[in-house]
């Protein structure tokens, strides 16, 4: 399911002023998941549980704000974007990862998700990589570990 929201009259996110003019977009965002969480929840799955069990939900940008305000007072584009895994086989109720004095993504430890100094930064790949890992697909047929290999540290 794709979601796109036309919350505020535009129908867009991308706001380069007034960064309240998101804040429809972000209550219906999270009413719909919600929403889509309670259905899955509700939904008998095929393995005896819901479908909440066998189902992961994935809210991604394909790029992230600016940390910092722009002088119209809005967010401009930015290259660090984050990700929200919901359902089966996440360790959810956590934060992988942080930021930098300089507000870049900082390294972390894959096996836990913890910041690290001797970690390694995350890019698409590692994101990719644990996404087919939660799929039981091997994502060394996919993903050059080169590029990005499992963060552990999401993983249930």
């Amino acid at each position: 399911m794709l979601f796109r929201s036309g919350v505020g009259g535009n129908g867009q996110w991308d706001t380069h002023a007034g960064n309240t003019l998101q804040d429809g977009y972000y209550e219906e965002l999270f009413d719909v998941l919600d929403q889509i969480v309670t259905d899955l929840d509700s939904a008998p799955g095929e393995n005896g549980g819901t479908m909440l069990d066998e189902t992961t939900v994935v809210v991604l940008s394909e790029m992230g704000r600016a940390p910092q305000a722009n002088a119209a007072g809005g967010k401009d584009h930015w290259t660090w974007t984050s990700a929200m895994l919901i359902g089966s086989g996440v360790a959810g109720g956590r934060t992988i990862g942080g930021w930098t004095d300089e507000l870049t993504g900082e390294p972390i430890d894959l096996t836990t998700g913890e910041v690290s100094d001797s970690g390694e930064t995350m890019y698409p790949g590692h994101l990719g990589a644990t996404l087919l890992a939660l799929a039981d697909v091997d994502p060394d047929e996919f993903v050059d570990r080169q590029m990005g290999t499992v963060i552990e540290g999401v993983l249930e």
